[in-house]
Protein backbone atom coordinates (compact mmCIF):
# COMPACT_ATOMS: atom_id res chain seq x y z
CA UNK A 1 0.00 0.00 0.00
CA UNK A 2 1.31 3.19 -0.92
CA UNK A 3 1.95 5.96 1.23
CA UNK A 4 0.02 9.33 0.65
CA UNK A 5 2.01 12.16 -0.59
CA UNK A 6 3.38 15.00 1.96
CA UNK A 7 1.14 17.22 0.42
CA UNK A 8 -1.84 15.15 0.79
CA UNK A 9 -1.12 14.52 4.52
CA UNK A 10 -0.48 18.09 5.34
CA UNK A 11 -4.03 18.91 4.10
CA UNK A 12 -5.63 15.88 6.52
CA UNK A 13 -3.93 17.60 9.13
CA UNK A 14 -5.71 20.63 8.56
CA UNK A 15 -9.04 19.48 8.14
CA UNK A 16 -9.40 19.05 4.72
CA UNK A 17 -9.99 16.04 2.15
CA UNK A 18 -7.74 15.29 -0.82
CA UNK A 19 -9.58 17.30 -3.30
CA UNK A 20 -10.04 19.69 -1.33
CA UNK A 21 -9.05 23.51 -2.65
CA UNK A 22 -7.00 25.99 -0.19
CA UNK A 23 -9.26 28.77 0.59
CA UNK A 24 -8.23 32.12 -0.92
CA UNK A 25 -7.81 33.37 3.02
CA UNK A 26 -5.41 30.48 3.68
CA UNK A 27 -3.65 31.08 0.49
CA UNK A 28 -2.75 34.37 1.52
CA UNK A 29 -1.61 33.37 5.28
CA UNK A 30 -5.07 33.55 6.96
CA UNK A 31 -5.15 37.72 6.02
CA UNK A 32 -8.34 38.85 4.75
CA UNK A 33 -9.16 41.56 2.69
CA UNK A 34 -11.04 44.34 3.47
CA UNK A 35 -13.02 46.68 1.09
CA UNK A 36 -12.23 50.30 1.18
CA UNK A 37 -14.98 52.75 1.35
CA UNK A 38 -15.73 54.90 -1.60
CA UNK A 39 -14.58 57.78 -0.39
CA UNK A 40 -10.99 56.55 1.00
CA UNK A 41 -11.46 57.17 4.33
CA UNK A 42 -12.75 55.53 7.63
CA UNK A 43 -15.88 57.41 8.36
CA UNK A 44 -16.81 56.51 11.89
CA UNK A 45 -13.52 57.52 12.75
CA UNK A 46 -13.28 60.67 10.71
CA UNK A 47 -17.08 61.48 12.23
CA UNK A 48 -15.14 60.84 15.55
CA UNK A 49 -12.50 62.69 15.23
CA UNK A 50 -14.12 65.44 13.48
CA UNK A 51 -16.67 65.97 16.49
CA UNK A 52 -13.94 65.45 19.08
CA UNK A 53 -11.73 68.41 17.61
CA UNK A 54 -15.03 70.79 17.00
CA UNK A 55 -16.11 70.41 20.55
CA UNK A 56 -12.58 71.27 22.36
CA UNK A 57 -12.51 73.99 20.00
CA UNK A 58 -16.09 75.27 21.41
CA UNK A 59 -15.06 75.26 24.92
CA UNK A 60 -11.81 76.89 24.59
CA UNK A 61 -13.51 79.44 22.55
CA UNK A 62 -16.27 80.41 25.27
CA UNK A 63 -14.57 79.60 28.43
CA UNK A 64 -11.25 79.05 28.14
CA UNK A 65 -9.87 81.96 25.15
CA UNK A 66 -6.31 81.75 25.77
CA UNK A 67 -6.53 78.15 25.45
CA UNK A 68 -8.53 78.53 21.88
CA UNK A 69 -5.52 80.93 20.94
CA UNK A 70 -3.21 78.55 22.32
CA UNK A 71 -5.27 76.19 19.79
CA UNK A 72 -4.94 78.02 17.12
CA UNK A 73 -1.08 78.63 17.02
CA UNK A 74 -0.75 74.71 17.22
CA UNK A 75 -3.22 74.45 13.73
CA UNK A 76 -1.10 77.44 11.93
CA UNK A 77 1.90 75.61 12.80
CA UNK A 78 0.65 72.22 11.76
CA UNK A 79 -0.86 73.82 8.50
CA UNK A 80 2.24 75.57 7.86
CA UNK A 81 3.93 72.22 7.98
CA UNK A 82 2.15 70.86 5.88
CA UNK A 83 2.15 73.13 3.08
CA UNK A 84 5.68 73.78 2.95
CA UNK A 85 5.85 70.07 2.69
CA UNK A 86 4.13 69.99 -0.34
CA UNK A 87 5.84 72.63 -1.65
CA UNK A 88 9.21 70.14 -1.66
CA UNK A 89 7.57 68.18 -4.24
CA UNK A 90 8.51 70.64 -6.71
CA UNK A 91 11.88 70.68 -5.19
CA UNK A 92 11.02 74.07 -2.69
CA UNK A 93 11.95 74.34 0.41
CA UNK A 94 11.11 77.05 2.51
CA UNK A 95 13.35 78.37 5.64
CA UNK A 96 11.47 76.40 7.91
CA UNK A 97 12.53 77.73 11.54
CA UNK A 98 11.44 81.47 11.20
CA UNK A 99 8.42 80.40 9.36
CA UNK A 100 7.32 78.11 12.22
CA UNK A 101 8.26 81.07 15.00
CA UNK A 102 6.04 83.48 12.97
CA UNK A 103 3.17 80.78 12.80
CA UNK A 104 3.23 80.30 16.41
CA UNK A 105 3.80 83.89 17.35
CA UNK A 106 0.83 85.40 15.06
CA UNK A 107 -2.34 84.05 16.52
CA UNK A 108 -0.99 85.50 20.43
CA UNK A 109 -0.03 88.69 18.46
CA UNK A 110 -3.73 88.99 16.62
CA UNK A 111 -5.61 88.00 20.28
CA UNK A 112 -3.31 90.41 22.59
CA UNK A 113 -2.61 93.40 20.15
CA UNK A 114 -4.88 93.95 17.55
CA UNK A 115 -4.44 93.88 13.79
CA UNK A 116 -1.50 96.55 14.16
CA UNK A 117 0.59 93.91 16.41
CA UNK A 118 -1.02 91.41 13.50
CA UNK A 119 0.71 93.39 11.41
CA UNK A 120 4.37 93.65 12.91
CA UNK A 121 3.95 89.94 13.30
CA UNK A 122 3.78 89.28 9.83
CA UNK A 123 6.80 91.57 8.51
CA UNK A 124 8.97 91.05 11.39
CA UNK A 125 9.39 86.57 10.55
CA UNK A 126 9.53 87.73 6.91
CA UNK A 127 12.30 89.59 7.63
CA UNK A 128 14.02 86.85 9.30
CA UNK A 129 12.87 84.34 6.74
CA UNK A 130 15.03 86.93 4.21
CA UNK A 131 18.09 86.85 6.64
CA UNK A 132 17.55 83.29 7.08
CA UNK A 133 17.77 82.07 3.54
CA UNK A 134 20.66 84.78 2.77
CA UNK A 135 22.96 82.91 5.38
CA UNK A 136 22.33 79.93 4.36
CA UNK A 137 24.39 78.15 1.50
CA UNK A 138 21.90 76.70 -0.48
CA UNK A 139 20.66 77.16 -3.94
CA UNK A 140 17.21 79.46 -4.80
CA UNK A 141 17.20 81.57 -2.07
CA UNK A 142 14.74 83.97 -3.93
CA UNK A 143 12.38 81.01 -4.60
CA UNK A 144 12.90 79.86 -0.57
CA UNK A 145 12.46 83.60 0.64
CA UNK A 146 9.04 84.18 -2.07
CA UNK A 147 7.59 80.51 -0.52
CA UNK A 148 8.64 80.98 3.78
CA UNK A 149 6.49 84.54 2.82
CA UNK A 150 3.68 83.00 1.06
CA UNK A 151 3.13 80.01 3.34
CA UNK A 152 3.09 82.51 6.34
CA UNK A 153 0.72 85.02 4.78
CA UNK A 154 -1.45 82.02 3.80
CA UNK A 155 -1.98 79.71 6.73
CA UNK A 156 -0.99 81.80 9.77
CA UNK A 157 -2.25 85.23 8.67
CA UNK A 158 -5.65 84.14 7.71
CA UNK A 159 -6.34 82.05 10.47
CA UNK A 160 -5.59 84.90 12.91
CA UNK A 161 -8.32 87.32 11.57
CA UNK A 162 -10.29 84.84 12.98
CA UNK A 163 -8.98 86.03 16.56
CA UNK A 164 -9.44 89.74 15.26
CA UNK A 165 -13.17 88.45 15.07
CA UNK A 166 -13.56 87.86 19.13
CA UNK A 167 -13.18 91.63 19.90
CA UNK A 168 -16.19 92.55 17.75
CA UNK A 169 -19.65 92.39 19.61
CA UNK A 170 -20.89 88.71 20.05
CA UNK A 171 -17.21 87.53 18.37
CA UNK A 172 -16.97 84.38 20.18
CA UNK A 173 -20.49 83.65 18.31
CA UNK A 174 -18.92 84.68 14.90
CA UNK A 175 -16.64 82.69 15.26
CA UNK A 176 -18.17 79.63 16.00
CA UNK A 177 -20.63 80.04 13.24
CA UNK A 178 -17.96 80.15 10.65
CA UNK A 179 -16.27 77.29 12.17
CA UNK A 180 -19.74 75.52 11.46
CA UNK A 181 -19.98 76.64 8.34
CA UNK A 182 -17.00 75.60 7.05
CA UNK A 183 -17.84 71.69 9.47
CA UNK A 184 -20.98 71.52 7.32
CA UNK A 185 -19.36 72.59 3.88
CA UNK A 186 -17.11 69.49 4.42
CA UNK A 187 -19.59 67.13 5.73
CA UNK A 188 -21.95 67.65 3.43
CA UNK A 189 -19.94 67.39 0.37
CA UNK A 190 -18.60 64.13 1.76
CA UNK A 191 -21.93 62.20 2.29
CA UNK A 192 -23.33 63.55 -1.07
CA UNK A 193 -20.02 63.03 -2.93
CA UNK A 194 -20.24 59.06 -1.33
CA UNK A 195 -23.88 58.73 -1.88
CA UNK A 196 -24.51 60.53 -5.10
CA UNK A 197 -21.08 61.15 -6.65
CA UNK A 198 -21.60 59.90 -10.39
CA UNK A 199 -19.75 62.83 -12.21
CA UNK A 200 -16.05 63.62 -11.29
CA UNK A 201 -14.74 67.24 -11.13
CA UNK A 202 -10.79 66.65 -11.94
CA UNK A 203 -9.84 63.20 -12.16
CA UNK A 204 -6.21 63.68 -12.62
CA UNK A 205 -6.11 66.24 -9.49
CA UNK A 206 -8.05 64.70 -7.27
CA UNK A 207 -9.96 61.47 -8.08
CA UNK A 208 -12.77 61.16 -5.55
CA UNK A 209 -14.28 64.76 -6.15
CA UNK A 210 -17.27 64.85 -7.56
CA UNK A 211 -19.86 67.91 -8.91
CA UNK A 212 -22.27 66.13 -6.39
CA UNK A 213 -20.31 66.40 -3.70
CA UNK A 214 -20.02 70.21 -4.81
CA UNK A 215 -23.51 70.65 -4.98
CA UNK A 216 -23.81 69.09 -1.40
CA UNK A 217 -20.92 71.43 0.12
Amino acid sequence: MSEDPPSIRARRRHGAGPGSVPSEAGSRGGHRTSQPSRAGRNLPAAIGVGVGLLVIVLVGLFFMPSAFVALIAAFAVLGSWEVSRALTVKDIHAPQPPLYAGAAVMPFAAFYGGLEALCFALVAPAVAILVYACLEPARNAARRVMSGVFVLAWVPLFISFALLLLDEPNGAFKVATMLLLVVANDTFGYLVGVLFGRHPMAPKISPKKSWEGFAGS
